[in-house]
């Protein structure tokens, strides 16, 4: 099994709140997203055709959900949760790495960890 390792990247505050800021650690880079005090790392690489996803947009997405008279209606939902693709406009949870159309392709996630101000990211 390979070894992990643990790199350092910046303070906490480096990153802003709603924000992401990518790295130049393991092969392809990784984004640090942050919201609130919870903090997710993910690749730097779509898993549909190796774009540098984490330089997409920060976004919502549209869901169907019950309008009047039991119609189904269109609405913009999880503001701030998805991560469109530059490329392609494929979505991803931010949270998970899942793709919204299909939860079996992701974008590889890495446990991140603060520990007295400074965020670190085991590779």
């Amino acid at each position: 099994m390979p070894e992990t390792v643990r790199e350092r990247l910046c303070r906490s505050e480096g990153i802003p709140d709603g924000g992401v800021r990518v790295f130049p650690v393991g092969r392809f880079g990784v984004g640090i997203f942050r919201r609130g005090e919870r903090f997710t790392a993910l690749s730097n690489r779509c898993p549909h055709a190796g774009a540098r996803v984490c330089e997409g947009w920060i976004t919502g997405t549209v869901e169907l959900a019950a309008g009047e008279q039991g119609k189904q209606t269109m609405v913009w939902a999880r503001d701030g949760e998805i991560l469109r693709c530059p490329w392609h406009g494929w979505e991803f949870e931010i949270e998970s790495g899942r793709t919204l159309t299909d939860p079996s392709r992701r974008i590889k996630r890495y446990d991140v960890h603060v520990e007295e101000g400074w965020l670190y990211v085991e590779l």
